[in-house]
């Protein structure tokens, strides 16, 4: 278990990164509030199928989100003033948790946010689905919960992966989800013409995330900003190849959905979801 260097400065917010193991936050003295977002870890992308050429091989599915959680937490209820997070590797299925103890035990547990799911590969009858977004923290899943204030959202759907007659994977709309971490794209499939990965579609200051093109061609990485205008995003899907490999999934950002693989004569490896994470600051 590892600690955070202290002190960092009121207001001031500070970026822990998951790792699967617990880390310990001390509080100084003269913190009464705990503010912090909790992001669950990202789900890998779906491999896209793999067949002969001119066979029917869908793309694999996007990588869920994992869940957002912000809450506000009063320093007088953590022990020694001391808070514990554990957040997930990326494609782990760990889910986000802070706790006055590193236990997972209810009598432990304060915020939680769960793990996105793993897209489905591809199949010869279907591209594949979008991995599930991080289900919603409820009210029940710790018995310090009730004493907080909270809000919590599931994550976002991955896009699904290209239809094994030769469509492109399904893009993530960014402006469509409303949230600020994101599911990866789909990977394209492929019967005879290659099609596209599906992009991450951004909006305003965020940028977009491309699939990989038509061929054997791979997703573009999720990229993320810190607060205050922050995203983090999911990997693009890889293009798909009638004759040749499947383009890769791309890896995403922290929190985010890997892209789905295309199909191919090897259908492409779906990108590796983001480890989950936590927005610190106190007052």
């Amino acid at each position: 278990m590892s600690g955070i260097p202290q002190p960092f400065e009121p207001g001031a917010s500070r970026l822990i990164i998951g790792t699967g193991q617990w880390v310990a936050i001390d509080l100084p003295d003269s913190a009464n509030l705990l503010h912090l977002i909790l992001v669950g870890a990202g789900g890998n992308g779906g491999s896209g199928h793999s067949a002969a050429a001119a066979s029917n091989r869908g793309g694999g599915g996007g990588g869920g989100a994992g869940a957002i959680t912000r809450g506000s937490i009063p320093v007088f209820l953590l022990p020694n003033r001391k808070l514990f997070l554990l957040l997930g590797a990326g494609g782990s299925g760990v889910d986000s948790r802070a706790a006055i103890s590193p236990s997972t035990n209810v009598a432990s547990l304060i915020l939680g946010a769960d793990a996105g799911s793993n897209g489905t590969g591809g199949s010869s009858v279907s591209g594949g689905p979008g991995g599930s977004g991080g289900a919603a923290m409820l009210s029940t899943l710790g018995i310090l919960t009730s004493a907080i204030s909270f809000n919590s959202v599931a994550g976002g759907q991955g896009g699904a992966g290209g239809a094994q007659t030769g469509l492109g994977g399904a893009p993530y709309t960014i402006s469509t989800s409303g949230k600020f971490v994101t599911g990866g794209g789909g990977g394209g499939g492929v019967s005879s013409g290659g099609q596209a990965g599906g992009s991450v579609t951004g909006t305003g200051f965020i940028p977009t995330v491309n699939g990989g093109a038509a061929g054997f061609n791979r997703g573009d990485d999720g990229s993320f900003n810190r607060p205050p205008q922050m995203f983090f995003l999911g990997g693009g899907g890889g293009g798909s190849s009638n004759a040749s490999l499947g383009g890769d999934g791309g890896d995403a950002a922290p929190g985010a959905g890997g892209g789905g693989g295309g199909g191919g004569t090897t259908g492409g490896t779906g990108g590796k979801g983001g480890p989950g994470f936590a927005l610190v600051s106190w007052s």
